[in-house]
């Protein structure tokens, strides 16, 4: 399983103009689940959550991974 680059979620997050807890809202994950994401606690969530982060941002799995 490849670590998800925290940076890349947060500039995401931020671009979109979302909190933590409306992302969260927006792709089936509780805020501090989104918040462990971001603060590198979680470098691995589940492929199912980063298939969703990927597809709520429209960008490749592969481009929210650590390259």
């Amino acid at each position: 399983m490849r670590a998800v680059d925290a940076q890349k979620i947060i500039n995401l997050r931020e671009n979109a103009g979302l909190t933590q807890g409306q992302l969260a809202e927006h792709i089936g994950m509780s805020p501090s689940g989104v918040s462990m994401i971001e603060n590198g606690e979680t470098k691995s969530p589940r492929q199912a959550t980063r298939d969703r982060l990927a597809a709520f941002f429209d960008v490749t799995p592969d481009h929210i991974e650590i390259d």
